[in-house]
């Protein structure tokens, strides 16, 4: 049974696991994949995260898996990072995990993108309807956000499956990386998993290693 310290802020190392996905911290290893999946969803990524300005070297996403578990092993840490993959964890079907954390409250935030292969799958509302109740449940979370650019329609619908409400329309809030041109920014709101779509996932607890 998964037991949460409920005097620490910091968030235990977990996998969590539905029929279809599993959701993890990064590991020394994954850079392969993670590096495959952001060249090939390059174009997509391009139009619409801020941080896919570029294309991603190798030197670059090792960095950024070494960020991520540094993160993990940080007390009150601003992100966890993590990776969605299939059950054997051999293809890597997108990212996700909390961001933009608040441990007073708590409150968090919800990103996510998707390998272009694997896209309108249901595989990011999958994992994103596992991160918010787990997070409800077991972090005691009281505010999580879901932030989208106002003109990607298909980010927008995941939250909107998940019964996220519309808390705000923040215009000309932020510039498209591929066109450099002003859009504006949704903020999607939950205060609890009331009412969420059921899923059934198992947690289990991992010791991460460099």
């Amino acid at each position: 049974m998964f037991k949460l310290n409920a005097m620490s802020k910091k968030f235990k190392p977990v996998m969590l696991k539905t029929k279809n996905i599993s959701i993890r911290p990064h590991r020394r290893g994954d850079e392969i994949l993670l590096n495959n999946a952001v060249q090939n969803s390059f174009k997509e990524l391009h139009h619409w995260m801020d941080w896919a300005r570029d294309p991603q070297t190798m030197d670059e996403t090792l960095a950024y898996i070494e960020h991520t578990q540094k993160c993990w092993a940080s007390e009150s840490p601003d992100e966890l990072p993590m990776l969605i993959l299939d059950r054997e964890e051999k293809i890597l079907l997108g990212s996700s995990g909390y961001h933009t954390i608040n441990w007073d409250i708590p409150m968090l935030e919800i990103g996510y993108w998707v390998n272009s292969d694997f896209a309108r799958k249901g595989y990011i509302t999958e994992a994103t309807n596992v991160l918010t109740q787990f997070a409800f449940s077991f972090q005691h979370a009281k505010r999580i956000e879901i932030r989208c650019d106002s003109e990607n329609t298909k980010s927008i619908s995941i939250p909107k499956k998940l019964g996220f409400e519309i808390e705000a329309h923040f215009k000309n809030h932020r510039i498209q990386p591929a066109t450099n041109r002003l859009s504006g920014t949704l903020v999607f709101v939950r205060y609890d998993a009331i009412g969420m779509p059921e899923i059934e996932y198992k947690i289990e607890e991992l010791v991460l290693t460099s």
